[in-house]
């Protein structure tokens, strides 16, 4: 996947990757919800006191995007354990 601009990114609340291209460490998970507070891209912030946190709209927000890999799919259920114990979650 490669990284395309912020400017074709969803903002339908599809969870995306989001990158500000002037600090690399500034990679994350992320979703546009507009609710009037100035940062529509929002994110999970374990030091956010509402542990969401977001960037501004603008030009000092994210500047590149890209989709969220695919799911690993999930290995059968060994032999060895009950059905009711799955290995990994099933999506609905």
């Amino acid at each position: 996947m490669d990284w395309r601009p912020i400017k074709t990114a969803p903002k339908d609340g599809t969870v995306i990757i989001l990158c500000d291209s002037g600090d690399r460490e500034s990679i994350r998970a992320s979703f546009w919800r507009q609710d009037g507070d100035g940062f529509p891209w929002k994110f999970l912030d374990p030091d956010s006191e509402t542990f969401l946190n977001g960037w501004l709209g603008d030009h000092r927000g994210p500047t590149h995007w890209m989709p969220l890999p695919e799911a690993p799919k999930c290995p059968p259920t060994p032999p060895s354990l009950p059905p009711s114990l799955p290995v990994c979650a099933k999506s609905a």
